[in-house]
């Protein structure tokens, strides 16, 4: 078990499971039989009431990660930003929308959600009927899909739109589903 724990303070391609593991192993540096065990896979170990540390004897391995594969995040997924963009000017919406489309992509970035949040509360008090349009839920549930949103801001953009809209999307969008089915075909 120790040997896993050790491995993935080395090796773990994920850098909080390795300091978890790393705690790990300075809790076991309180025992004289941990500070052996360590010592046998070649850590470092110093321990004195209170203080406890260990670190592996060839630090190269622990500060060693393996090259980054990185595919891309959402601004580099160009068929996305394409479709929201298609959908955005297709609808023509005027400033307001714009604004509304834009406070609501800034709830995804827990900087900018400070200052978005009191202003959508504001439209949407102002305004009430433009949370009812069903076309700014679209592009809207394109945001949602396309932007990561944590639960506070997901559900609070969720409940700015009048549900009986989002009904009547889905029942609209069933209607159209079946329409295309036909057991002839």
């Amino acid at each position: 078990m120790i040997k896993k724990v050790v491995k993935l303070a080395e090796r773990a391609e994920v850098l909080s499971i390795r300091g978890v593991a790393l705690c790990a192993l300075g809790l076991l540096v309180k025992t004289s039989e941990g500070k052996e065990i360590l010592q046998s896979y070649n850590w470092r170990t110093y321990s004195k009431p209170g203080i406890s540390v260990t670190a592996p004897k060839q630090i190269k391995t622990f500060f060693t990660l393996a090259p980054l594969d990185f595919k891309g995040d959402i601004t580099s997924n160009k068929e996305a930003w394409t479709l929201i963009n298609d959908t955005i000017r297709r609808y023509e919406f005027s400033e307001e929308y714009l604004t509304v489309l834009k406070l609501i992509g800034d709830l995804s970035n827990h900087i900018t959600q400070k200052s978005a949040f009191p202003e959508l509360k504001r439209i949407s008090q102002m305004n009430p009927k433009m949370f009812m349009d069903a076309r700014l839920y679209h592009c809207v549930v394109l945001l949602l899909t396309n932007y990561c949103f944590k639960l506070q801001p997901r559900k609070y953009i969720i409940q700015l739109f009048d549900l009986s809209l989002i009904h009547i999307c889905r029942c609209r969008r069933y209607a159209v589903c079946r329409s295309r089915w036909s057991p002839y075909h």
